[in-house]
């Protein structure tokens, strides 16, 4: 059996997921897990089989999957407090897949100065309004027009870009008023959809 044989037998049998997966971890582990920025884009990160235990100086945290359970098993990886995180989901999971209260209210999304989802996610008024993120962007599920009015009074002044896609139809006059009165703010950014 020549070279090119054994290659091909390689390249067939082999599970392209894990020995990605395997290489990438095995230069983690050369530094230590001691890498600033993650992104991994992956359906079905064989988590059982990963060595990561935990990546201290990870600040900038970019997630791309299609289940809760792979977002929590990441975030659990990472210190409380992040520069930077996006969860992302594939197109078909976007609009089905929601990110829970007792997830969101998780540490490293509630301290996040930069915030981003690519999905729903079930934030109360109370945790929207506790939120540290400077720029958000999410498909807000339950916070109500009352929560974005109190939102926009209070931080007015600090946020530099929101963007919530949500429904519109039901916005009051008080609210629309509040928008046209932040958008101006030099800077700042509001996008509602």
């Amino acid at each position: 059996m020549g070279r090119a044989d054994v290659r091909s037998l390689i390249l067939k049998n082999c599970n392209y997921y894990e020995e990605a997966t395997k290489f990438a971890e095995k230069w983690m582990k050369r530094c230590n897990f001691e890498i600033a920025v993650l992104k991994v884009e992956m359906s079905q990160y064989p988590m059982a089989s990963s060595i990561i235990k935990f990546l201290p100086c990870c600040k900038d945290l970019r997630i791309a999957a299609d289940d809760l359970d792979a977002f929590r098993w990441w975030l659990q990886k990472v210190p409380e407090q992040l520069d930077s995180l996006q969860l992302l989901t594939h197109e078909q999971e976007r609009n089905t897949l929601t990110l829970p209260g007792d997830f969101v209210g998780l540490p490293q999304i509630m301290t996040v100065p930069s915030l981003y989802f690519w999905c729903r996610a079930a934030f109360s008024d109370e945790q929207f309004l506790e939120l540290k993120a400077k720029s958000m962007s999410f498909n807000a599920v339950n916070i109500t027009d009352n929560g974005i009015n109190q939102f926009l009074k209070v931080f007015q002044d600090s946020f530099v870009k929101v963007i919530l896609i949500f429904r519109i139809g039901s916005m009051e006059k008080e609210f629309l008023d509040s928008v046209e009165l932040c958008y101006g703010v030099g800077g700042k950014q509001i996008n509602l959809y």
